[in-house]
């Protein structure tokens, strides 16, 4: 009896450690994959991280330039308006018809600019989350009001926003107060 009860219990105690050691295999594997599992969404994330601040760096960069290009058109505004304010303080060109002609089409030119289209377009096309959340949030802001928010979100200075938009130094201040008004922003918070 004895010897029949532990050729059973052999057997069953060699089928117990094996399965034992089936499931401790079982689960080191699990392990294994739950641990190669984190892993591979960590690697993920931080792939995620890194895309977002690749394209951040890059809308950053694309802002700049149309800054820099925003900048020079600010600039041969400027000088533009140099030579037109030149030119007609001569006495001598006043009489000149053809040179009034040019005067006025260069006026015309610092009104209505073609690049402006452009700009505005590639300001769009960079932050149009800027702009979408601007036009949801205050959905009484006009185009032009749109655009000198579009300025100063791109940190221009005053003398350069007046420029651009062919206006005073003062004329700028005043809109600058009616958008925060608009805004319904107090005067002490900086647009």
């Amino acid at each position: 009896i004895y010897l029949v009860i532990a050729l059973l219990l052999i057997p069953m105690v060699f089928a117990l450690v094996w399965a034992f050691h089936k499931k401790a295999l079982a689960d080191k594997q699990k392990r294994i994959i739950a641990e190669s599992n984190l892993r591979i969404k960590d690697l993920e994330l931080k792939n995620v991280r890194i895309q977002t601040a690749l394209l951040s760096n890059e809308i950053e960069q694309k802002n700049k330039q149309l800054s820099d290009k925003i900048l020079f058109q600010s600039t041969r505004n400027e000088l533009i308006e140099e030579i037109i304010g030149a030119i007609s303080k001569n006495r001598d060109i006043s009489g000149n018809n053809d040179l009034a002609k040019t005067i006025y089409d260069l006026k015309s030119h610092l009104r209505e600019d073609s690049k402006w289209e452009e700009i505005t377009e590639h300001f769009e096309s960079l932050n149009n989350d800027f702009l979408m959340a601007l036009k949801k949030k205050h959905p009484d802001l006009n185009a032009n009001d749109t655009r000198f928010l579009s300025f100063i979100y791109l940190n221009l200075s005053n003398k350069e926003i007046a420029s651009l938009l062919n206006i005073s130094a003062e004329g700028c201040r005043k809109r600058k107060e009616r958008v925060t008004a608009k805004l319904n922003l107090h005067k002490s918070i900086s647009l």
